[in-house]
């Protein structure tokens, strides 16, 4: 292995702090996986079910056009970062999350397929540091159940005004085919925001579901529902459940619930398409958006600049807004 270490150093001979290593195989990878920053790729490499270390903070795993394959759930540690690049990343176990950040960890896929044979990536937010993630330059996300979900714990004050960040460019995030087609592809239920810029979101129940936060943009992307879950409750006369367990529609906007959530939400749409079922095509009545206003908040906004379109017949925006503007225009 010592041939395939390379320390990288200044045009004075200075070490950058980089130490890089090219991995052949499952032995070769495990070996490394938690001594060195810049890990390269130079097989298509299957771990299984290794145990994943403490990933620290600045390393690159670069698939350098191949593919890397595990079933156990890889954790990014509090104030850690993981950039995985050029190539390929698969989570084959069927339960579970291929991705887990802990709170205060960044990850970043950049120009990645990555496949989950469940859910994609789950953020926790403890309220007390920030987390980003990046999917970015032409990466796609295909998972089952959720592509990217985040998750609270504790009561969440804490004292970090904006947790969480994620930010989708140029990519694409399809959940799809789970068993009952109960999946939606960004469920963000704590305090931060969403950044969507030339990108598709697909799911079969919700495309993007935004229960709080502050500072959402959707611009020039689309956001799909394919309708095909068996789920019936949809939750338009009730208090909502639990993470994606609202109405049917490509975007949902707030919260209606007796306890949880409890922070306005906004959100700017700029030439964005929202895209639900046919009418005559699905059992159930699907909206292109829909936005709850809570009894106890009253600061839910949704501002449209551009042009903002919806397709389907019979989809609509729910009427339930309470002071929640803006302008719509059905595509032709």
């Amino acid at each position: 292995m010592d041939n395939n270490k390379i320390n990288l150093t200044d045009m004075n001979g200075a070490s950058l702090g980089i130490n890089r290593v090219f991995v052949r195989d499952a032995n070769e990878f495990a070996s490394v996986a938690s001594n060195f920053s810049d890990i390269w790729l130079v097989n298509d490499i299957d771990v299984g079910s290794m145990i994943w270390p403490d990933m620290p903070y600045g390393k690159t795993i670069e698939l350098n056009g191949y593919s890397l394959s595990y079933s156990q759930s890889l954790t990014v540690g509090a104030h850690g970062l993981v950039t995985f690049h050029n190539g390929t990343l698969n989570f084959t176990n069927d339960f579970g999350y291929g991705l887990r950040l802990s709170s205060g960890a960044d990850l970043c896929l950049d120009n990645v397929q990555y496949n989950s044979n469940d859910c994609g990536i789950v953020v926790i937010d403890d309220g007390q540091s920030r987390s980003e993630v990046e999917i970015v330059n032409g990466s796609v996300i295909n998972a089952k159940e959720h592509g990217i979900l985040t998750s609270q714990i504790g009561d969440n004050g804490g004292n970090v005004t904006s947790n969480v960040r994620i930010h989708v460019a140029d990519s694409t995030i399809s959940t799809k085919d789970s068993n009952n087609g109960d999946n939606s592809a960004i469920v963000f239920n704590v305090k931060g925001s969403v950044n969507i810029e030339n990108s598709t979101i697909i799911a079969d129940r919700q495309a993007v579901v935004l229960r709080s936060g502050e500072g959402h943009v959707v611009r020039n992307s689309t956001l799909r529902v394919t309708g095909n879950n068996e789920v019936s409750k949809e939750y338009l006369d009730e208090y909502w459940g639990g993470g994606n367990e609202v109405p049917l529609a490509a975007l949902v906007i707030g919260n209606r619930s007796k306890e949880g959530y409890r922070y306005p939400t906004s959100v700017t749409l700029e030439n964005a398409k929202l895209s639900v079922p046919m009418k005559n095509n699905a059992e159930k009545d699907y909206f292109a958006m829909y936005v709850y206003q809570s009894e106890r908040m009253t600061l839910n906004t949704v501002k449209a600049e551009g042009t903002v379109r919806y397709v389907g017949e019979g989809s609509k925006v729910n009427s339930n807004m309470n002071g929640a503007t803006f302008n719509i225009e059905e595509l032709m």
